[in-house]
């Protein structure tokens, strides 16, 4: 077997190309949306974190829920020198680490996604305001680019299962045909 698929890889497979363009992996994506229904939510958000003793937060409250993820300078700039910090989280996230990334512990509805600007709690001696830019809730489609590795190798092995069932549909015709394998019917 070691030696039959170092055979495949070397020889067989070693002509197989295997870049995919977005242009395939779309189409393969459109074409399979019903394989990629998620179940469980994902998000992008960005957060800021200040001592929890602070009362008076209004005005973070505001510039947070009026941010975006790509106002990154601004709120690094915002927080500089305040005991304030600002992070981002700009790849898809599955919601429970998500919420264990940002310490939270509190009752959690995947539902309540979208109906909250900001999400505003206390844990320990830090205040968390979180704003989430992108959301995924379960029984929608995973995000194209959380499966854009799976469909790659989805591709790439169905070039290389084509490739053999080729070649082996090459090596019968021709000892067929040189009458080294012959069939009865």
């Amino acid at each position: 077997q070691l030696y039959i698929h170092y055979y495949k890889e070397s020889v067989v497979f070693a002509d197989i190309n295997n870049s995919v363009s977005q242009e395939e992996i779309e189409e393969y994506y459109n074409k399979n949306l019903s394989e990629y229904v998620l179940a469980t939510s994902y998000v992008k958000a960005h957060y800021m974190t200040m001592d929890a003793k602070v009362n008076a937060y209004s005005d973070e409250f505001e510039t947070l829920s009026r941010s975006k993820a790509e106002d990154k300078k601004l709120l690094k700039d915002y927080c500089l020198g305040t005991g304030r910090k600002v992070y981002f989280v700009e790849e898809w996230t599955e919601i429970r680490n998500f919420l264990d990334l940002i310490n939270y512990s509190d009752e959690f509805s995947e539902s309540a996604l979208g109906n909250r600007n900001v999400l505003d709690y206390i844990n320990g001696d830090l205040r968390y305001l979180v704003k989430i830019d992108e959301y995924r809730t379960k029984g929608e489609y995973l995000p194209l680019e959380l499966a854009i590795p799976q469909i790659t190798q989805i591709i790439v092995n169905k070039r290389k299962e084509d490739k053999l069932n080729q070649v082996k549909k090459d090596l019968r015709t021709k000892a067929e045909n040189d009458g080294s394998l012959l069939i009865n019917k």
